[in-house]
């Protein structure tokens, strides 16, 4: 963006000098505002969070998050009942760490769910690898009581034109 602003400035200084006449240099300068418009647009389109994804995974996260409000803490995920989608493959990690891993498909796309537990908050995660979206529900424990504190949908692209040293 910040070179498309500068090559609008340079070319919009060269008209002047060359005397080009207001009219001209109006159309251009409107010009550069609408395919930088396109390409804000474009940026944000192909760089956000996949909608698709965010419709599937936001239920299942929803559903642990209200389990886990209403009924404390599970033994493990895979117990959790009337969940959108079954749960497959759950495993604690094996490091100490409070983290629980899982996966379901939803339409044929397999989504990574992780629930981690830390002394003052929750963290539940769903990411699709493909498509790098992530959907995370954040919990906040306090004196006994557990709340929603924040709930997040993002995109974890980082190349192309996603990187953010482009932008």
């Amino acid at each position: 963006m910040l070179g498309l602003i500068a090559l609008m400035v340079l070319t919009l200084i060269v008209m002047l000098v060359m005397r080009q006449g207001w009219k001209r240099i109006l159309i251009a300068f409107v010009g550069f505002l609408v395919v930088m418009g396109v390409f804000n647009l474009y940026v944000t389109k192909t760089c956000g969070p996949n909608a698709k994804d965010v419709e599937i995974m936001t239920p299942q996260a929803e559903a642990i998050s209200n389990y886990i409000l209403k009924n404390g803490i599970p033994e493990s995920m895979a117990g959790i009942p009337n969940l959108p989608y079954p749960l497959g493959n759950c495993k604690k990690a094996t490091d100490g760490t409070n983290v629980e891993n899982c996966y379901f498909s939803a339409n044929s796309t397999k989504i990574d769910l992780e629930l981690y537990i830390t002394g003052d908050g929750i963290f539940i995660t769903a990411f699709n690898k493909k498509s790098e979206t992530v959907v995370t529900f954040l919990l906040e424990r306090s004196n006994q009581t557990i709340k929603l504190k924040d709930y997040k949908a993002d995109s974890r692209k980082n190349n192309g034109i996603c990187n953010p040293m482009r932008m």
